[in-house]
């Protein structure tokens, strides 16, 4: 996943990049060309959507670590209430045996 801190470098990493493309175009007096932007954009798309496909991977991890937990959880808190159950009943009547 992004850290903050790569969103904070990105962002004005970005905005310097475009207007350093603006202040080229106005120096040379040549006019604004896609072809530079759109390959950058290209390599970004796919660069991100391996890096999405990599995050939504690790979420469905995530959710399924949530939903076991959650299952053992329940299964112990039935285990712990029949344990009692059989604990407080069988216990009186060992002691008893015992002495």
């Amino acid at each position: 996943m992004l850290d903050d801190a790569d969103l904070y470098l990105l962002i004005p990493l970005f905005l310097t990049v475009a207007a350093m493309m603006k202040w080229i175009h106005w120096y040379f007096k040549t006019p604004p060309s896609p072809l530079f932007v759109s390959f950058i954009a290209i390599i970004a798309v796919l660069y991100f959507t391996v890096k999405i496909l990599r995050v939504k991977k690790r979420i469905l991890t995530l959710r399924q670590g949530r939903e076991g937990e959650k299952a053992v959880g329940q299964y112990l808190e039935r285990l712990r209430e029949n344990v009692s159950k059989y604990f407080t009943i069988l216990l009186p009547k060992v002691l008893i045996w015992i002495m």
